[in-house]
């Protein structure tokens, strides 16, 4: 019984290892994401406005709603009208 409590124990902390691993490489991803999404937005529309989408995706920012500012950076003709898009 005793070893059967400690394979399970050690199962937990070795999933939740696995488990913060991933997370962890998942906020990496959305991070070099995010820093790609500024350079975009920074080469098409300057760097202030650049700077204002990077505040307004600060902590709303997952790999999906990126991939939509992409989008819009590619869409759009003009910093107002992108953020129109984004904030829609």
């Amino acid at each position: 019984m005793y070893e059967r409590a400690k394979e399970l124990r050690d199962q937990v902390h070795r999933d939740g290892v696995r488990q913060g691993l991933e997370q962890g490489l998942e906020q990496g991803r959305i991070r070099e994401r995010a820093l790609l999404v500024r350079r975009f937005a920074t080469r098409k529309f300057g760097a202030e406005t650049a700077e204002r989408l990077t505040r307004i995706l600060e902590d709303r920012a997952d790999a999906d709603r990126l991939d939509e500012v992409v989008d819009a950076i590619i869409d759009c003709d003009s910093g107002a009208e992108l953020f129109a898009r984004v904030r829609a």
